[in-house]
């Protein structure tokens, strides 16, 4: 008979460092020395100690499966064994359990469909991280955190109709809020009243169109109009500002996306 002496797993990294205090969130560790076939993932709390089964994808990447947790917002230092649960690392790569996302609102719930707006998603317990991602619908965007209740994105491009947002603080779990997101057929302008004005600006011009959206701007060249009053969809008073003589292109943006139609 032979005994086979191997070398201890390391474990230098983990990925994503936290997730949902339910458990199931598919978490990938990097290190050394990861052989055998039924490796072994261990989740060590002050409260509770777990082990689950996990597929070696090579000698330095694991993938397993998060256990729940028995506490909110608890820490699980995180473990590796390549001998079926015999002996493990001792590297205590640190895993935070942590409430799940929940969503409410959305400012502005809605945009033109070549993207662009800049979303603000209001909801609880996000928590700061590098790896916030938002989803309309099938469509992944990166995320900003501003804080617990608020994290930015911007949307993507989409097709008339609506899109459900979901976020997720570690790029891997998903909230399940369905929260709507109205994607609106592109702006068009199709006449300007009046057309001229004097060269002080201060002219309220009314543009008259379609998919003009709550928030849109307006600019006169290069210059953004002093005032935009939103009236509806098919029109927006935008006041003038003040231009050399001649003839300058009146542009119109949908809902805060700096995509400009003249």
């Amino acid at each position: 008979s032979v005994f086979e002496y191997l070398a201890q797993p390391v474990v230098s990294s983990i990925r994503p460092t936290g997730g949902a205090v339910d458990g199931g969130t598919r978490v990938q560790l990097e290190g050394a020395d990861f052989v055998g076939g039924a490796p072994r993932c261990r989740f060590s709390g002050t409260e509770h100690v777990a082990v689950v089964g996990g597929t070696l994808v090579s000698s330095h990447l694991v993938r397993c499966l998060a256990p729940p947790a028995r506490r909110d917002r608890s820490v699980a230092a995180v473990d590796v064994s390549a001998d079926i649960g015999a002996d493990f690392s001792r590297s205590g790569a640190q895993y935070e359990y942590q409430l799940p996302v929940s969503l409410s609102s959305l400012a502005p719930p809605r945009g033109p469909v070549w993207g662009g707006t800049r979303v603000s998603v209001f909801g609880a317990h996000f928590v700061p991280s590098l790896r916030a991602r938002c989803r309309f619908g099938t469509a992944e965007v990166s995320g900003a955190f501003v804080s617990s209740t608020r994290i930015d994105c911007e949307a993507p491009r989409a097709h008339a109709g609506v899109a459900h947002v979901e976020i997720s603080a570690n790029g891997v779990d998903f909230s399940r809020s369905r929260v709507q997101f109205a994607y609106q057929a592109g702006t068009s302008v199709l006449a300007l009243l009046p057309d001229s004005g004097p060269v002080r600006g201060e002219t309220n011009v009314s543009v008259i169109g379609t998919g003009l959206l709550q928030g849109s701007q307006c600019r006169f060249g290069q210059r953004l109009a002093s005032r935009v009053v939103w009236v509806s969809p098919f029109e927006v008073i935008c006041t003038s500002v003040s231009q050399p003589e001649g003839r300058h292109a009146l542009e119109v943006s949908g809902s805060g996306a700096l995509a400009w139609t003249a």
